[in-house]
């Protein structure tokens, strides 16, 4: 599971957390291979990542370097907590997670069932709410 660090901040209701991982990360460890959370460092504009050096840029997915900046959100990891995140392959200054957006959240199909409904929710990263 992902460190409690790396997860988005959701309001309360339903009790669901999230974290984007990539299956085919390169600092993954295994065998079977562990997924790790896709980090990045707050308000970098960066667009690539230097080989080995994971969450040092924008939302970048760390198996193929594609840049998904524009659909997630690098959101600051908990306040609470000034973690070391060499131990989990990341680079230095490595700070924040990559959290859906809301043009990602709003363009994903609804699912239905027997529950009642929950109001969709994306990290406002002009308001910070």
């Amino acid at each position: 599971p992902a460190p409690f660090f790396f997860i988005c901040p959701l309001p309360e209701g339903a009790g669901f957390k999230v974290h984007l991982n990539d299956p085919n990360h390169p600092a993954g460890v295994g065998p079977p291979q562990v997924a790790l959370p896709v980090a990045c460092t707050v308000g970098s504009t960066v667009r690539e990542e230097a080989t080995g050096a994971y969450g040092a840029a924008g939302c970048i997915w760390p198996s193929t370097g594609e840049y998904i900046g524009d659909i997630y959100d690098c959101v600051h990891t908990s306040p609470d907590s000034d973690p070391d995140l060499s131990q989990f392959g990341y680079a230095p200054g490595t700070n924040g997670v990559c959290c859906p957006s809301r043009a990602l959240a709003c363009t994903q199909p609804q699912a239905t069932g027997p529950n009642p409904t929950e109001p969709r929710w994306w990290y406002n990263s002009v308001t910070g709410t």
